[in-house]
């Protein structure tokens, strides 16, 4: 019943969560037709810009050699950190590479948050919390302003060593037969950002 109420009402995964939370029914979690992804091919075709897939409480699920090259290499990383809210939060040089890092901090904490009130029953969230409270004084101010965002595509601007300077349109597609998981892709604004993006890859 509340599957047909979200298509008659074509409520998007968010409002479908909030809707499934209001009736004390657990959201069931959904996989594409035959166990493919139909996300995970489209990451490369985004290079030289970076790419990634990620579930709601940032999980990274897949990304491109530009998403290495760029933020981190979440190979490196135990497997419950490879979270982009833990590597923007916890990878230093993001902080000096990322223009108005705070600013791009303290709304993806926000977006977690809004994730997660839509997901209380999921223990994921917990797991990050607390992994994060005591790694993150960023993190751990925001956790207790309690603020909710929902993602907007902008502009995101970085600055190299090299002193280049890369510019992104940033924006959030999902798969409607996947919506547990998100695709996040840059686009570089000019050819500038597009050359500098090329040389990262060479």
């Amino acid at each position: 019943m509340l599957d047909a109420l979200s298509k008659v009402l074509r409520l998007d995964d968010l409002n479908r969560r909030y809707l499934y939370q209001l009736a004390g029914e657990p959201r069931r979690s959904s996989s594409a037709v035959g166990g493919t992804n139909p996300i995970l091919p489209w990451l490369d075709v985004f290079l030289p810009a970076p790419a990634y897939v990620m579930t709601w409480p940032q999980d990274l699920v897949a990304w491109n050699q530009a998403f290495v090259r760029l933020f981190a290499d979440p190979s490196r990383l135990e497997p419950q950190r490879r979270n982009m809210l833990w590597i923007l939060l916890t990878t230093p040089s993001l902080q000096t590479r990322i223009v108005d890092w705070q600013t791009e901090a303290l709304d993806a904490v926000a977006r977690f948050q809004a994730a997660r009130s839509l997901d209380i029953d999921n223990p994921r969230y917990r797991e990050i919390v607390d992994d994060l409270l005591p790694s993150s004084d960023v993190f751990a101010a925001q956790w207790e302003r309690h603020d909710v965002h929902r993602f907007v595509s902008h502009v995101q601007t970085f600055t190299m060593d090299n002193h280049s300077r890369i510019a992104m349109q940033v924006s959030q597609f999902r798969a409607p037969d996947l919506p547990e998981q998100v695709l996040i892709a840059y686009r570089p604004i000019d050819e500038e950002s597009r050359r500098a993006l090329a040389a990262l890859l060479t």
